[in-house]
């Protein structure tokens, strides 16, 4: 290529009549050359290939010009281009060294490698090689066995003109088949089957008719099953419009009947012939409910409360809704008249939705006390697990009986209350007697609980025993001996032994005496009195 940019100067009659050839030979070189660096991106520095090869081309073009001294520069370009080999040589033999170093330097590693491989493939070569011999001798065994037997077979057998009629009989082996002690066995076995199959067919399996039949049966009841839903939708229908028309009549009984009763429920007819009033989506307040927000707001304007009886079926239709908020706000604010029913009926949803069973406890000790239902209150709050409340609120009221005391048992057989009601607190005497509490448990389904109280006395030592026994002025010693009795009929040994013991260390007291007799009805206690 750089050779093409320069053509050779013949010395000719115009060139011997042009000024300064040389010079003119040496800016056409001068040019060649920076042309040629600026298309091929040669360095301006430093060594470069490319730059080396115009720079030969460029000095051949010179050596073909110059006449006097062409052999020196040939001779002077060969040394240059010996010189530069040399070094091309020298550079490759170094790049090549440098690559057989590294490689050198990587043979160790490559060794071990390889001799780990080695030993991996002669490990797995040897348990082929085990793996092969094992199954030869297996082999070898099988066919001697064979072998074995085939012999066998010729020596048992008769001839083949005498068994060409044998055949093999199922599940038989050609030796067993000829035995005769192996086929009476197969024989039994047989019967066996033969008549646990006649069996099975008998009481496991029916005609195909009964199939047809129960499939016909099926779908009549279907049939009849369409026909009541459909019978029971149209009742449901009817049962929605006369609730509706009822609502409207008991609502214009609690207004102040300023208008007719027609045109009172006429808004309701319109409702009851469409469908829309009548299916309530969630989300949507009842009609019914709306009814009573009203009525609750209409008399809080006036600074009244609807009667009980109003007041009940508000809360009740709010409860059917779940709305429990409703409810607390009413309460709160006064809206409703308390009632031992309207409390009843909080207590009691409280104890069907248990995540608001606090809430209602609470609401119903509130509806419980504006109405003096003071057991009912103290059962709130120990239902509440507020035990030393309950007490408190028993002390102020002082309106308790005995039968209100085993009512909060009855309700609330808790371990906690009952110490509290049978011993002293904060100061003040116990409020009822520990002999009646724990007859009464263990007379009324509460035996668990009876007995953990006189169990937690009995712990306490038989000094502790005796003086609940002595200092108890409301339970008599016969009941004390009736508590012993029933701890002997639930196997409570110890605790009679320690009643008994009390009962019979007092001077001119009851001596009594337990024996056991064995009959029909179980253990007897008798008892003899003397003086």
């Amino acid at each position: 290529m750089a050779a093409e940019g320069l053509s050779t100067a013949t010395p000719g009659k115009s060139q011997a009549h042009s000024p300064n050839p040389a010079n003119r030979n040496l800016c056409r070189i001068r040019t060649h050359i920076n042309t040629e660096t600026e298309a091929l991106g040669c360095p301006d520095q430093g060594p470069d290939e490319q730059r080396y090869i115009i720079y030969r081309n460029v000095f051949d073009k010179v050596i073909e010009n110059a006449t006097a001294y062409k052999n020196i520069l040939t001779s002077i370009k060969q040394e240059y281009e010996e010189s530069i080999n040399v070094l091309h040589k020298g550079k490759e033999d170094s790049l090549f060294l440098r690559r057989k170093l590294k490689s050198m330097a990587f043979e160790p590693m490559t060794y071990v490698a390889y001799k780990k491989r080695a030993i991996q493939l002669q490990n797995k070569i040897d348990l082929i090689k085990q793996n092969t011999a094992e199954l030869e001798a297996h082999l070898q065994a099988v066919k001697k066995s064979r072998d074995v037997q085939k012999e066998q077979t010729k020596q048992t057998l008769p001839p083949q003109e005498d068994v060409f009629h044998i055949t093999c009989i199922p599940g038989l082996t050609l030796q067993e088949s000829i035995n005769v002690e192996d086929l009476c066995k197969h024989l039994r076995n047989l019967e066996k089957k033969l008549k646990s199959l006649e069996f099975a067919k008998e009481t496991k399996y029916v005609p195909i008719q009964i199939k047809t039949n129960i499939i016909q049966d099926i779908n009549q009841k279907m049939q009849q099953w369409e026909v009541l839903d459909m019978v029971n939708k149209q009742l449901k229908l009817r049962y929605k419009r006369i609730e509706i028309l009822a609502d409207a009549v008991a609502a214009w009984g609690y207004s102040d009947k300023s208008i007719s009763l027609t045109e009172y429920i006429l808004p309701s007819l319109t409702e009851a012939i469409s469908l829309k009033a009548i299916t309530e989506y969630e989300g949507h307040i009842s009609p019914l409910l709306q009814f009573f927000e009203a009525v609750m707001n209409s008399f809080s304007a006036v600074k009244q409360s609807p009667n009980a009886k109003m007041s009940l079926e508000g809360v009740e239709c709010a409860l059917t809704q779940n709305r429990l908020d409703l409810v607390i706000h009413w309460i709160i604010q006064q809206r409703v008249t308390c009632s031992e029913e309207l409390g009843d009926l909080i207590y009691n949803y409280g104890d069907t939705e248990l995540r608001n069973m606090d809430t209602c406890m609470v609401l119903a000790q509130i509806v419980y006390n504006k109405c003096d239902v003071h057991k009912k209150a103290a059962l709130c709050l120990c239902r509440c697990r507020q035990i030393s409340g309950a007490m408190e609120y028993i002390r102020d009221s002082k309106k308790f009986s005995l039968d209100d005391y085993l009512f909060l048992m009855n309700k609330c057989p808790n371990s906690e209350l009952i110490q509290c009601l049978t011993n002293e607190w904060n100061g003040n005497p116990a409020v009822l007697s520990t002999g009646i509490a724990v007859l009464w448990l263990i007379s009324n389904d509460h035996e668990e609980t009876g007995f953990h109280l006189l169990k937690e006395i009995y712990d306490s030592g038989q000094d502790a025993m005796e003086r609940t026994i002595l200092n108890d002025v409301n339970c008599t010693l016969e009941d004390w001996q009736e508590i012993a009795a029933k701890c002997i009929t639930y196997n409570c040994n110890e605790l009679a032994d320690s009643i008994f013991t009390v009962l019979t260390s007092q001077e001119g007291g009851t001596v009594i005496r337990i024996t056991t007799e064995s009959d029909n009805d179980g253990a007897k206690l008798i008892e003899h009195i003397f003086l």
